[in-house]
């Protein structure tokens, strides 16, 4: 499996689509569970004081976990 294939790769009469990868889609869920409230999981050394730069902080966390996905699956032949 590689992140850098389409998320949704054939539109109608099979043709090839372009759009998000699986990386960035996996990301993007990533990121969506991050923020879910309180209680959810959130990089530990948020500041909420600088929101650009915790920004940064949970897109780099999302890619990260998007990656050890991408890996786990591949070391299993899931795809």
């Amino acid at each position: 499996m590689s992140g850098n294939e389409p998320a949704y790769p054939w539109g109608e009469h099979g043709t090839a689509l372009g759009g998000l990868t699986k990386r960035e889609l996996i990301a993007a869920m990533a990121m969506q569970g991050m923020d879910l409230g309180p209680h959810s999981y959130s990089p530990a050394d948020l500041e909420r004081k600088q929101p650009e730069k915790d920004a940064e902080k949970v897109a780099m966390a999302a890619v990260r976990i998007a990656d050890a996905l991408i890996a786990e699956l591949a070391k299993d032949g899931a795809a």
